[in-house]
């Protein structure tokens, strides 16, 4: 498995220190920048590594909650680089030059595998490709890629009960409507000025008095209708650090306590925690190439680093996933090297 691919790319993500742009891995590891380009494993070999080490940490799992999520991959020169351009980012309140990518995972709750990405391109952007770079980029929408990373994590793990959790971005009447036809139990935040249908009266939600917590309630739910959609409410009682209180709502395609919606939810928070360390610590905005496979593939690369330091953390019993990444700066090429090889014969023993 990890000997048929390079791994001096994913071994240099690991062990370099600043920008981890081709040349900067080189540095670390005494290479040329050109060395470390030819390295670069491609997305076609790493995305089916990255679903076995799905199989392989889950695999005494029987409920897997799925994260779809989407972030930006900022990038100053985007205007040379097929596929990028303005996106607009929440966090800046700004257009940035940037790629958008989303972002599938599979979590228990401790730990976060990604599973699938995909690029979303605007119709600004596909519309200023040349025929060329559009052959190589998907032109799904969001909603069907979501359908699409569903519908294969399903396909994947045909014994596990999978459900999905997302935030209010796919909050959508699309989506939740094809959740309910193919049956497929969600959680999802909700914007507090949606308006649904409670007690044969059209309201909006931060208006329905009914299923705010009272006294040491940390959660109520009531059935409510969405676009004649049968769909449970879920209000959320949320104390900050400072002692505030805030009310987040949640809404889900199948019936349980409100404690369950709001655990449920929580996991998520995984996927925020995972774009955060592949930024901050493997380089996830530092390639630099115009060219767009060798985005595609360094991104690849990045996912399935994470997914590996995943397994050092669960093995060594590190705190988080920052620990394992420090810890394993300190070991030498060779080292790194013969514990990824040695991750086969764990995948070959528990297949028996």
């Amino acid at each position: 498995m990890f000997k048929n691919i390079k791994l001096l790319y994913i071994i240099s993500l690991l062990k370099s220190i600043g920008t981890k742009n081709f040349e900067g891995l080189g540095r670390t590891t005494g290479c040329t920048g050109k060395t470390i380009m030819r390295s670069l494993p491609t997305e076609e070999a790493a995305m089916p590594l990255l679903q076995k080490i799905g199989h392989y940490v889950f695999r005494k799992k029987r409920t897997l909650y799925l994260a779809i999520d989407d972030t930006l991959i900022k990038k100053i020169y985007a205007q040379a680089m097929a596929g990028a351009g303005l996106m607009f980012s929440t966090k800046d309140g700004r257009c940035l030059n940037a790629f958008r990518i989303q972002v599938a995972a599979l979590t228990d709750g401790k730990c976060i595998i990604p599973i699938d990405f995909s690029y979303i391109l605007s119709k600004e952007i596909l519309d200023s490709l040349n025929p060329e770079d559009l052959t190589k980029i998907s032109h799904l929408s969001k909603v069907q890629l979501f359908q699409n990373m569903v519908n294969g994590v399903k396909k994947q793990y045909p014994l596990h009960e999978i459900i999905v959790v997302a935030d209010g971005l796919f909050c959508t009447t699309e989506i939740l409507k094809w959740c309910k036809e193919s049956k497929t139990n969600t959680v999802m935040r909700m914007h507090s000025n949606r308006t649904v249908e409670f007690n044969n009266q059209k309201i909006a939600v931060n208006k329905i008095e009914m299923i705010l917590p009272k006294g040491r309630q940390k959660a109520r739910s009531v059935p409510v209708l969405w676009y004649d959609m049968d769909l449970f409410l879920t209000a959320e009682k949320r104390l900050d650090k400072h002692g505030k209180i805030s009310i987040v709502y949640l809404i889900s395609t199948f019936k349980a306590k409100p404690i369950k919606y709001v655990k449920i939810y929580k996991k998520r928070w995984g996927i925020e925690k995972m774009f955060r360390t592949i930024k901050q610590h493997l380089g996830l905005n530092d390639c630099f190439s115009t060219n767009f496979d060798k985005q595609k593939n360094h991104l690849a690369a990045v996912l399935l680093t994470f997914a590996l330091m995943q397994i050092a953390r669960k093995q060594s019993r590190f705190e988080n996933i920052e620990t394992a990444i420090r810890s394993f700066k300190s070991l030498s090429f060779e080292e790194i090297e013969s514990w990824i090889l040695r991750l086969d014969q764990n995948f070959k023993a528990c297949a028996l």
